[in-house]
């Protein structure tokens, strides 16, 4: 038995020495003597009781630390004060005594008899006396042991001053609770191990897949609502050569992280250890610089709250600490700069990066974030900006206060700043995708692009009023509903941007923010570009806001309670379809045949400045294909076009094809003499709103600008020969047309389809709000035959697209 305990004591030093340290080249670090926080206390101004706390400082004055507080208070007189504090345990079994100091000036003394967090007084609640204004309220302790106090709280009234215990001790029977079930189930083997945000049963700190994401492509992870707890640390100052120690031992075999940084320069100096298959971990250093330090504990195993035993150079003993973690671990470039913050928290959370092995060592973190621009106020928000010097990361959360220790917020992981931007709050939030606008990712459509007021959108409705029905009900069964009436800046979730050019008032984008549907939105507001990226940013600091002009018009969601389905999956749900339409083999034939005349000189003069065109279109941040069409690039194309009428047919073939930008052509080539022909098409559209099951009918303008094309060519056929069918009868699809078969297998999906002719098939699993989880084959041209893909997800509710040739088919499938 002697020989097991000598062992474990061996391998618990190995562990100590192999802690790890990093440092700079030159071995510089700044020396700093006081840390500041302040925000905490603007969240919770109740806190303070009858006055204001407006910050408080850690500091090493004459050989002592000090926690103070500065506070503001209303009325000179006497006021009753209780602390919020947590005392360290000497070694002799008594508890670290603290004198309290108000305006430099002594009043008494803390004497705790117990450990943990709780509500003290000074000398069995006496009062002080306090002047009006600023006053300082300071808790002294001696150099190595840094009083841990949270906050102070005075009250003229002796029965209302003193801090409630009763959500922190809720939180430690639930802790000690989920321990002694963890006890049970590591004697029983049957541990589970949480990984990540989303509680997926995996190895701890699963490292993410790195998808090919489009349609609507998340580049950053992130977590709506996650909840997250507190976990113990302190800070201790220390001095330049000293032997340090730090060391944990495990309550209920809980297994844990101890962690160990310098506050202002983890990324230098930082050190980690664990205790997994041994009961204690132990850091052993000397101390490199000058500074306060920062002790944490945290869970190994994510999601999970324990128990431990915490020493602090035999100096400061701390007994029974809670421990938590809640993170996400990934394998990210060390070339580029990464954003990670928080946002509609309800607490106050502090999120922290680590970097290396399982476990590494904290490189940086932040509580309030002080941002470098002006544009947007972070608040009691944190955010992380760094670049990391490991390909191995994580990124974990927890709250602030011991007093409120369990909290919600929207957590954002890894974000990338939009290049080039002088503004640091310009996040992208997904790559460039051709595939939709401003305007159709704010009406929750991600498959299309759509500009309501566009001439093969609009059907005689003024710009303003085309926008009101597409945002009202001019989408799909199961979207969100809006509108402008009563909208204020307050309830708005839809801005519509404009420039005002005098007697012409041009609408130029839409902007959207978190309520409006189920996607996520960022930490403010949030924009698709164009076709280019979608981003993050201030409300009122778009991107490119010189060509956007400023916001006219704001709509508010109506459906608040509505449960709001994805596009996708109305049309699982057979809601909803999106027509696709293309030349039928006649009206091809028809152009091919206008066409044929066309030399290659002129038919390679066109592809070459088609190119230039279409370069443009598939790169401009505006969204109105009008104003993209701004340009020498397109007015090249279209005087080249008039010189030759056959061209405006090679046109109709180019939008045919898919070449999107050739709309503008179709419509200036012809459209003004043809006005007639797009009236037979809203009229047909009136009269067709509904599919004979009565799903409703998605179009977008590229339909609709091929539906009049198709007129024109009809119209056309008819003029050579009378006796020709006035009705469009072919080259007309829907939704769900196209037959393909979804099924569980193995834990995953499986998906069977067969094509006759050679198809683009594009095909993946999006869950309920549109985030891809898997992609079985992305826009590749398959020869006919039968094709299976089978992929692997979690269990949950998913939605299989299979899209043909354009052509979007959705199934719903529950993996169980």
């Amino acid at each position: 038995m002697k020989k097991i305990l000598l062992f474990l004591l061996m391998m618990v030093l190995t562990i100590s020495v192999n802690a790890q340290l990093k440092v700079d080249s030159n071995g510089k670090v700044a020396v700093g003597s006081s840390v500041i926080e302040k925000k905490y206390f603007e969240r919770h101004p109740e806190i303070g009781g009858d006055v204001v706390i407006n910050k408080m400082i850690k500091e090493v004055k004459n050989d002592k630390s000090l926690c103070s507080f500065e506070i503001a208070v209303p009325v000179a007189g006497d006021y009753y004060i209780n602390f919020w504090l947590c005392p360290s345990k000497l070694p002799d079994g008594s508890f670290s005594t603290y004198e309290i100091y108000v305006n430099d000036s002594y009043i008494g003394k803390i004497n705790p008899s117990k450990s943990d967090w709780q509500n003290i007084s000074v000398d069995n609640n006496r009062s002080i006396y306090l002047n009006n204004g600023i006053n300082t309220v300071s808790v002294v302790g001696s150099l190595t042991d840094t009083p841990l106090v949270e906050s102070v709280r005075l009250s003229k009234n002796p029965t209302k001053g003193a801090f409630s215990d009763t959500a922190y001790r809720k939180y430690k029977e639930k802790i000690i609770e989920e321990s002694h079930l963890y006890a049970e189930e590591y004697l029983n083997n049957q541990i589970t191990d949480y990984d990540t945000l989303y509680k997926q049963k995996s190895r701890p700190f699963r490292q993410f897949p790195v998808l090919d994401q489009s349609n609507p492509p998340y580049l950053p992870d992130f977590v709506l609502g996650v909840s997250f707890k507190y976990t113990f640390y302190t800070k201790v100052y220390l001095s330049q050569g000293q032997n340090f120690t730090v060391s944990t031992t495990r309550i209920d075999n809980f297994p844990h992280v101890l962690e160990f940084f310098k506050n202002d320069s983890p990324e230098l100096y930082s050190w980690s250890n664990l205790s997994y298959a041994y009961p204690q971990a132990s850091i052993n250093t000397t101390i490199p610089a000058t500074g306060y330090y920062t002790v944490r504990v945290r869970s190994y195993y994510n999601c999970s709250s324990g128990l431990c035993n915490l020493n602090i150079n035999n100096q400061a003993l701390y007994d029974s600490v809670a421990v938590y973690s809640n993170g996400i671990r990934g394998e990210k470039d060390i070339n580029t700069e990464y954003t990670s913050f928080t946002c509609y928290n309800n607490g106050d959370p502090v999120i922290w990066v680590e970097e290396g092995g399982m476990p590494g060592i904290i490189t940086a973190y932040n509580d309030d974030y002080l941002s470098n621009s002006n544009t947007f106020y972070w608040g009691h928000n944190s955010r992380i900006k760094k670049q990391y010097s490991s390909n191995s990361n994580a990124v974990l959360i927890s709250s602030y206060s011991s007093f409120y220790p369990s909290c919600s917020c929207d957590f954002y992981i890894n974000s990338t700043n939009l290049v080039p931007s002088s503004d640091e709050n310009y996040l992208i939030s997904a790559p460039f995708d051709q595939s939709y606008n401003c305007v159709s990712w704010c009406g929750g459509i991600y498959t299309m692009d759509f500009w309501p007021p566009y001439a093969f959108a609009n059907q005689g409705l003024s710009p303003l009023e085309a926008f009101d029905y597409f945002f009202s009900i001019g989408r799909y069964y199961g979207c969100s509903y809006f509108t402008r009436d009563g909208a204020t800046t307050a309830n708005s979730v839809i801005d519509l941007w404009a420039i005002d050019y005098g007697d012409t008032l041009l609408y130029k984008h839409t902007t959207i923010k978190k309520g409006a549907d189920n996607n996520a939105h960022g930490y403010a507001w949030e924009s698709k570009l164009g076709y280019t990226e979608r981003a993050y940013h201030p409300r009122n600091n778009v991107p490119n806001a010189a060509l956007y002009g400023q916001v006219y018009e704001r709509y508010r969601r109506v459906n608040q309670q509505a449960e709001f389905s994805s596009l996708e999956e109305s049309i699982a749900n057979g809601r909803a379809v999106i027509e696709t339409v293309h030349l039928s083999k006649e009206e091809q034939e028809f152009v091919d045949n206008k066409t044929k005349n066309l030399s290659n000189s002129t038919i390679e003069r066109f592809e070459a400045l088609n190119k230039s065109w279409n370069d443009v279109w598939k790169n401009s941040p505006l969204s109105n294909p009008d104003d993209i069409a701004d340009c020498s690039e397109y007015r090249n194309i279209l005087e080249f076009c008039k010189k030759e009428d056959a061209l405006k047919y090679y046109v109709f073939k180019k939008l045919n094809d898919g070449n999107n930008s050739a709309v503008c052509l179709v419509k200036d080539l012809s459209l003004n003499d043809n006005k007639s022909l797009l009236e037979k098409v809203w009229d047909r559209n009136r009269k067709e709103m509904y599919t004979d099951k009565g799903a409703y009918i998605v179009r977008s303008y590229k339909t609709n600008a091929l539906l009049y094309v198709k007129e024109l060519i009809k119209q056309e056929i008819k003029n050579s020969d009378n006796s020709r069918n006035d009705q469009i009868v072919s080259g007309v699809t829907y939704s769900n047309m196209d037959d393909f078969s979804v099924c569980s297998e193995n834990g995953g999906i499986k998906l069977t389809f067969e094509i006759q002719q050679a198809s683009k098939i594009y095909a993946d699993v999006i869950d309920l709000n549109g985030k891809i989880i898997s992609i079985f084959v992305k826009n590749v041209l398959l020869e006919s035959s039968q094709y299976t893909f089978c992929n692997t997800v979690p269990k949950g509710i998913y939605l299989v697209r299979y899209i043909v040739n354009g052509n979007v088919n959705v199934k719903k499938i529950a993996i169980e």
